[in-house]
């Protein structure tokens, strides 16, 4: 205490300034950390539930297939269909790859489909459909 007695007033306002300034931008970044936190998790439950929503247009077709109902093909091609009408926030979609890479079937590139998208990149230069077949399996099955 003996140090804060040997300031003057001024000098000691100013420190008291300089702390609570401290204290608040140290508060604004938690503050914004946590709100991010929020953001990206919410975001990543609602891309889950819409997943499990894909998963089960697919499956009800998949259901209808093998009662009789519908032949294989009709099945395929109607959740094909159907997987490619879905959107969320705006831009973002719904395709169907195999585990090989295979673009089975993209809704606003169809001339991407058949081919082998291995080599594409995304915006990083990271191989994205490499990287998401290396985590496909253990993501599906998270989603149910």
């Amino acid at each position: 205490m003996q140090f804060f007695g040997n300031l003057s007033i001024a000098k000691r306002l100013y420190l008291l300034n300089i702390v609570a300034a401290i204290g608040l931008i140290t508060l604004s970044a938690i503050t914004i950390y946590e709100t991010t936190n929020g953001l990206k998790a919410q975001s990543n439950a609602e891309l889950k539930h819409l997943t499990r929503m894909a998963l089960s247009v697919v499956e009800s077709y998949q259901t209808r297939a093998q009662s009789g109902e519908i032949s294989e093909d009709q099945a395929k091609k109607g959740a094909m269909a159907a997987i490619s009408k879905m959107r969320y926030s705006g831009d973002g979609y719904f395709w169907i790859s195999d585990m090989t890479s295979r673009m089975i079937m993209h809704p606003t590139n169809p001339g991407m489909n058949g081919k082998d998208v291995s080599g594409t990149k995304d915006p990083n230069g990271k191989m994205f459909f490499r990287k998401r077949n290396r985590r496909h399996l253990g993501r599906l099955r998270d989603c149910r």
